[in-house]
């Protein structure tokens, strides 16, 4: 792999891994992903793409999720990280 596919490559696990923090902050709220969206005056289809890693999120939406989630900023650091294989 070249330095352009490992930078998409990292770029493609970090969402994953967001996915999965939003994934286990929802389940932790017991909320259901139409729940979250309703707080978050999204889609329910917006919340399955974050935590499946499909698309994006902004910083302003993800600081706005944290505030509904009630996790400081800094706390983010701490979910899981995957290990690469290369």
């Amino acid at each position: 792999m070249d330095q352009n596919e490992l930078d998409i490559l990292g770029y493609v696990m970090l969402l994953m891994d967001l996915g999965s923090f939003i994934r286990d902050q929802r389940i932790k709220n017991n909320w259901s992903q139409m729940e979250l969206a309703k707080l978050m005056h999204k889609r329910q289809a917006t919340i399955s793409d974050w935590e499946n890693g499909k698309t994006d999120i902004s910083l302003l939406t993800l600081v706005r999720l944290l505030n509904v989630f009630g996790v400081e900023c800094l706390e983010i650091k701490t979910f899981p990280r995957q290990k690469r294989i290369i």
